[in-house]
């Protein structure tokens, strides 16, 4: 009786190696490298010179290494998302708002760098897949990590120069959008991605948001 139920114990375990040998097997998934415009929102882009959240951030640019995968059902996946944007500061407009403060423009001049985000995101995506053609399209959504450094600045007016020192933090980050994978050739072929990356950061004194509008293009590998 007991040699027949380690029998029956053996032959269901296989069946159950077999059927996660299955899903493995059938389910997809792709690893990108996609860059692309990073458009800034929100208070972020804002040019409000007396409000300390204002960002100042122009259009920039955005780049992203992500894997996709599938779960068994081609329906349900999950992701994982390291992403790098840069967007310079916006010093045209900084100047403008110097002007409004009643200082004179005419002899100013800015030297600044870009802010840099750093994002580690996990994910779920919702989709469809086509077995035909290799590819899929879907939606998702990622939480995770937002690394946040300030841009450095350099305000000369004649003999006077004053700096704003760089600030780095790290807080909370999301993102939502959707994409699609394209298998062109063999194993290989394009990605498209539109989303937004929100988050904020905590500087010495107050909280900066931050939020990009991000359109991406990229090559793929599928496996």
């Amino acid at each position: 009786m007991i040699l027949l139920t380690m029998i029956s114990m053996r032959n269901k375990l296989i069946v159950f190696l077999l059927c996660l040998q299955s899903a493995g097997v059938s389910a997809q998934s792709y690893l990108s490298l996609n860059v692309g415009p990073a458009l800034p929102t929100g208070e972020y882009s804002a040019t409000n010179i007396n409000d300390d959240i204002s960002g100042f951030a122009d259009l920039g640019i955005s780049g992203s290494i992500k894997y996709t995968q599938w779960l068994n059902n081609h329906t349900i996946g999950f992701m994982l998302d390291a992403g790098l944007m840069s967007n310079p500061f916006n010093e045209e407009q900084f100047v403008a708002g110097l002007g409004q403060q009643g200082a004179g423009t005419s002899d100013i001049t800015i030297n600044s760098e870009a802010y840099r985000i750093i994002t580690v995101m996990p994910g779920i995506l919702i989709g469809k897949y086509n077995e035909k053609w290799d590819s899929d399209v879907y939606g998702f959504m990622k939480v995770g990590m937002m690394s946040l450094t300030s841009p450095y600045l350099e305000i000369s007016s004649g003999e006077q120069l004053d700096t704003i020192d760089s600030q780095s933090a790290t807080g909370f980050g999301y993102g939502i959008g959707v994409g699609a994978h394209w298998t062109l050739a063999g194993n290989f072929g394009m990605s498209g991605t539109v989303e937004y990356v929100g988050g904020t950061a905590r500087l010495e004194g107050y909280d900066q948001p931050v939020g990009n509008l991000n359109a991406l293009l990229g090559v793929l590998v599928h496996f």
